[in-house]
């Protein structure tokens, strides 16, 4: 059966976007550890699903919890949409207090770097698409390039570079093929 959108890149325990069905596609893949999460966009099909921050991170046992934390990385439009649409910058406020999520909120041309044993240094440079609320992903790790694109890809047009990276020549692009 289809499920809702979601990526997981395993060398960086990295999420893209949480479904309504992300615990069930986590659980099926075997992965009870997720230490940063980037959003696309606001839309309930890439976000509904926020909640699996509580089961994966939540320490329901021990007195004191021990609860895990993973980085949320919003960027800029992302951030400002939590705030105005569906109540998630309060559920994602609630699960910061709680100790479960760190919110990071970037500023477009902000770089995200991540460390991996298997890829080293991995920068991420999130940016607007042709829908200027929705993100993709340039992913850069040593001499490697990897485009992801998560939705909203009508009438986008590529640029050239994103924040000084190429984006022709390409290792990998992962888009959405439509309907």
């Amino acid at each position: 059966s289809r499920s809702g959108p979601g990526l997981f890149i395993h060398d960086l325990a990295l999420l893209i976007d949480t479904s309504e069905d992300i615990r069930h596609q986590l659980n099926r893949a075997g992965i009870d550890r997720v230490t940063d999460c980037v959003y696309s966009h606001w839309h309930p099909d890439h976000l509904m699903g926020m909640r699996v921050w509580e089961s994966l991170n939540a320490d329901w046992l021990n007195f004191p919890p021990q609860h895990r934390v993973t980085e949320i990385h919003l960027p800029q439009q992302v951030a400002v949409d939590f705030r105005e649409r569906l109540g998630a910058w309060n559920q994602f406020s609630y699960m910061e207090n709680f100790g479960i999520v760190h919110v990071n909120t970037l500023t477009d041309g902000d770089v995200i770097t991540l460390n991996s044993e298997t890829l080293g240094e991995v920068r991420v440079h999130p940016f607007r698409l042709f829908e200027d609320y929705v993100y993709a992903f340039l992913f850069e790790f040593g001499d490697k390039r990897v485009l992801i694109a998560p939705d909203e890809l009508f009438s986008w047009q590529p640029p050239e570079t994103v924040n000084g990276v190429s984006l022709r020549d390409l290792d990998l692009v992962i888009m959405p093929m439509g309907i």
